[in-house]
C-alpha cells in the first residue's frame, strides 16, 4: 500500500526514527485537520441544537450517549486493537477470524442491549429510552466491519485516509442531527445519526482498503488466541465509556432533568477538542508505539514528545475558550437559545481550564496497550471511570443543584487522577515525575497566564460595553499574549508544530511568528 514497515518483532525491524517520526507527525497533522473540521461542525450543531432541543431532551440523550459509549466495545470485542498491537503480518493472517469474531461480538452485544433497554428505561423512569437504546443496539453488529477495516488503515499508518473519513463522518453526524432536530424529532433525531454514520464508515473504510473481510474464512481455531487478551481490551473500552460518561449516568439518576441537560450541554461545548484529540491519540499513538515496543528508549522519547505537543495544542485552545465563552454564550442565549444556557457559563469555563490534562490517561493506556499490557490498561481506565462516578455522586450530594460547584469538584477530581496516576505509572517507561511535569506544565501555565491577561483586559472595559466588544478584546488580548509568550519561552514547540503541520499551514505559522525557515533551523 504505502511501503508498509515490518512488525515490531525485534529492535532491528523497527522502522527508522526519521520515517516513523515523519509518519506520526503526518498522522497528527492530518488528524488535526479532521479535528478542526469536527470542532467547527460540532460548534454549528451545538449552536442550532441549543435552540431546538430542551434541557430535558439533552438529559435523555446524555444517558443514551453514555450507554452507547460503554457498550460500543461490543461492536468488535476489542479484537482490532489486538491485531494492531501484533503488527501488519499478523493482521493480514488473522483478518478473517478477527472479522467474524468481531461480528459475533457485535451481534451478541446488540441483542443484550436491546434486551436490557426496557430495564434501563425503567431505572431512569423514562420509557422512551428503550426506543433510543434500540437504535444504538442496531449499530453494534453493523459497525463490526468498519472497526476491522479502520484498524487496517491504522496498522498501515494511513492517517490521511482516516482523517478524510473522519471529516465526512463529522459532517454526516452533525448535519443530520441538525436536520432531524429542525423537523422536531427531539431525542430520536440525535440518536438516528449514530446509525447513519455507522453505515457510512463501513462503506468508506471498504472503499479505502478495498478489502472484503466477510469473504475470508472464520477459522474458529484462531478464536481462543484472540479471545485471551480481547477480554481485557473489552474491559478497557467499557471502562473508557465510564470515564467519559460516568458522571452523566450518575447525575442522570440523582439530579433533576434540567440540571443534567445543562451540565451535558455545557460540558460538550468545552471538551469537544480534547475528546477529539484523545480519539486521535488512540488512532495515531497506539500503532506507532506498538512498532517501538522493543525499543524502550525511543518509546519513552515518543511519549514525552506527544505529551508536550498535545498540551501545546490543547491548552491554548481550551483556555482561549474559557476567556471568550461568556460573551459568546450570552450573545447566543439572547439571539438564538431563548435564554436557556447562560447559567452554565461558569461550568464551561471550569471544564475548559482543566480540559488539557484530561488526555493524559488516554496517553497512558495507549502506551500500556502498545506493550501488550491490556490488563493494566483496563484497570487504569476502570479506576478513572469509578473515580469520576464517585466524584459526581459526592459533588451532587454535597452541593446539590449548583452547576459551578459540580464542575469544580468533578474537574478537580479528573485533574488529580489524570496527573497523579501518570506521574506514578509513566516511571515504567523511564519517565520520572520531573520529566512528565516539564513536558506539559510550560504550555498549560503560559495558557493560564494569557487567560489572566485577557481577564485583566476585560476588567478595564466600561461596564456598558457590549458582548461583541468584550469578545474582541478578550480574544485579541489572549491571542497576542499567548503567541508572544510562546515565541519567547516555547520556541522549540512552535518550530516542531510548524514542521508537522501540512506544508502551507506550517509555512504560514513560521511567517506569522517570524520563525526561521526549516532549512535554516
Amino acid at each position: 500500500m504505502h511501503g508498509d514497515p515490518p512488525p515490531p518483532t525485534s529492535s532491528a525491524t523497527v522502522p527508522a526514527t526519521g520515517s516513523l517520526g515523519k509518519a506520526v507527525g503526518r498522522g497528527f497533522s492530518w488528524l488535526t485537520v479532521s479535528l478542526v473540521a469536527g470542532k467547527c461542525f460540532g460548534a454549528i450543531a451545538q449552536l442550532l441544537l441549543g435552540r431546538w432541543i430542551s434541557d430535558e431532551q439533552f438529559r435523555d440523550f446524555a444517558i443514551v450517549a453514555s450507554f452507547a459509549a460503554v457498550v460500543k466495545v461490543f461492536q468488535d470485542g476489542g479484537v482490532p486493537q489486538l491485531l494492531i498491537q501484533r503488527g501488519k503480518d499478523e493482521f493480514d493472517r488473522l483478518l478473517g477470524p478477527a472479522f467474524w469474531l468481531s461480528l459475533a461480538f457485535g451481534m451478541c452485544g446488540g441483542l443484550l442491549l436491546a434486551a436490557a433497554a426496557p430495564f434501563i428505561a425503567e431505572f431512569y423512569e423514562t420509557p422512551k429510552l428503550a426506543e433510543y437504546l434500540g437504535v444504538v443496539a442496531c449499530t453494534l453488529p453493523l459497525g463490526a466491519p468498519a472497526t476491522v477495516l479502520r484498524a487496517k488503515l491504522r496498522v498501515d499508518l494511513r492517517f490521511k485516509a482516516i482523517a478524510v473519513i473522519a471529516v465526512f463522518w463529522f459532517m454526516l453526524r452533525q448535519f443530520s442531527a441538525i436536520g432531524f432536530a429542525a423537523l422536531g424529532w427531539g431525542v430520536m433525531g440525535l440518536v438516528l445519526p449514530l446509525l447513519l454514520v455507522t453505515l457510512f464508515e463501513w462503506a468508506a473504510a471498504s472503499y479505502a482498503t478495498r478489502i472484503k473481510p466477510w469473504r475470508s474464512s472464520p477459522d474458529v481455531r484462531e478464536w481462543p488466541g484472540l479471545l485471551g487478551n480481547s477480554l481485557w481490551v473489552i474491559g478497557t473500552a467499557m471502562a473508557r465509556g465510564l470515564s467519559r460518561n460516568g458522571d452523566y449516568l450518575v447525575l442522570g439518576r440523582l439530579a433533576p432533568d434540567a440540571l443534567v441537560g445543562k451540565y451535558f450541554f455545557g460540558y460538550q461545548i468545552t471538551t469537544q477538542i480534547v475528546e477529539l484529540l484523545a480519539t486521535n491519540l488512540q488512532h495515531v499513538l497506539f500503532p506507532a508505539l506498538s512498532r517501538l515496543a522493543d525499543d524502550p528508549d525511543r518509546q519513552s522519547k515518543a511519549i514525552l514528545r506527544t505529551i508536550r505537543m498535545l498540551v501545546f495544542v490543547a491548552a491554548p485552545v481550551s483556555l482561549g475558550l474559557a476567556v471568550t465563552v461568556r460573551p459568546i454564550v450570552e450573545m447566543l442565549d439572547e439571539s438564538i437559545w431563548n435564554h436557556k444556557w447562560a447559567s452554565a457559563i461558569p461550568l464551561m469555563q471550569i471544564f475548559a481550564a482543566a480540559a488539557p490534562v484530561r488526555m493524559f490517561t488516554d496517553l497512558l493506556t495507549a502506551s500500556l496497550s502498545s506493550r501488550g499490557e491490556f490488563r493494566k490498561s483496563a484497570l487504569v481506565t476502570f479506576g478513572e471511570g469509578l473515580w469520576l462516578m464517585i466524584a459526581a455522586a459526592t459533588a451532587y450530594t454535597a452541593f446539590g443543584g449548583s452547576l459551578t460547584a459540580l464542575a469544580a469538584c468533578i474537574a478537580g477530581a479528573q485533574t488529580i487522577f489524570s496527573v497523579g496516576l501518570c506521574a506514578i505509572m509513566l516511571r515504567q517507561f523511564g519517565i520520572g515525575p520531573l520529566l512528565f511535569f516539564r513536558a506539559f506544565l510550560p504550555s498549560w501555565l503560559l495558557s493560564l497566564a494569557s487567560a489572566a491577561v485577557a481577564a485583566g483586559a476585560l476588567s478595564l472595559l466600561p461596564a456598558s460595553s457590549g458582548n461583541p466588544v468584550k469578545l474582541a478584546v478578550a480574544a485579541t488580548a489572549y491571542a497576542l499574549s499567548f503567541l508572544g509568550l510562546a515565541r519567547q519561552f516555547l520556541r522549540h514547540d512552535l518550530d516542531e508544530l510548524s514542521r508537522v503541520m501540512p506544508g502551507p499551514v506550517g509555512r504560514a505559522i513560521r511567517r506569522v511568528l517570524l520563525l526561521p525557515r526549516h532549512d535554516a533551523a
